[in-house]
């Protein structure tokens, strides 16, 4: 299985980008920036490709705040989006947020505080791409039970014995263990005997 981490990706959406938006994205590094101008390419292109965020600064032609942000949310609901509008207010700014805006930026915005966001969003996106990898890859070590570690296998055959002992290892039963003579049913008989209810036992 391969699977890798997705590339920084942000949409910004301006139907004429602030020079100092455009400024802040050509400083910021290791970050692809794609440009539409209208909202409906922002839907398109949300539909289309995987972005960490959204930069949306307003006005855009086709449609309002509210408008862009109920519609991405639609359609990705988990992508941030912050929101640059020169005619926000605090009211328009809080109906944003309760939307789920991410933030929203007025006329007089710091470039500090939006590279911060921009990069608190890209973070929180590598952190949640190498979650993913790390639940893809398998079950972590701290939360592999003890005699799993001294078991070994990984085919169909081995996960439904792993199956039947976690099924069965914390019950009061009896489990009969088969096969050639050898060393290697001791390993077999330690999952049931380290847990409560096979200690004492006599085998």
């Amino acid at each position: 299985m391969t699977m890798l981490l997705r590339e920084a990706k942000i949409l910004s959406v301006s139907n004429e980008i602030d020079p100092r938006i455009r400024a802040l994205l050509g400083r910021m590094e290791s970050i692809s920036v794609e440009t539409v101008s209208s909202g409906l390419e922002c839907c398109t292109a949300v539909r289309a490709s995987s972005y960490f965020a959204i930069l949306a600064n307003f006005p855009l032609p086709d449609c309002t705040p509210d408008e862009l942000l109920a519609e991405i949310k639609r359609v990705e609901s988990s992508i941030p989006v912050l929101i640059v509008d020169a005619a926000a207010t605090l009211s328009s700014a809080v109906r944003l947020t309760k939307a789920r805006a991410d933030h929203v930026f007025g006329a007089d915005f710091a470039a500090d505080e939006l590279a911060s966001h921009i990069e608190a969003a890209r973070e929180l996106r590598q952190t949640l791409d190498l979650a993913s990898l790390s639940s893809a890859l398998g079950p972590s070590s701290e939360s592999t039970p003890a005699w799993r570690k001294f078991l070994v296998g990984s085919s169909s055959a081995m996960e439904r014995v792993f199956r039947i002992i976690e099924l069965v290892g914390p019950r009061r039963c009896t489990v009969l263990i088969g096969g050639k003579q050898g060393p290697a049913k001791k390993w077999w008989r330690g999952p049931f005997t380290r847990r409560e209810t096979g200690r004492g036992c006599p085998w």
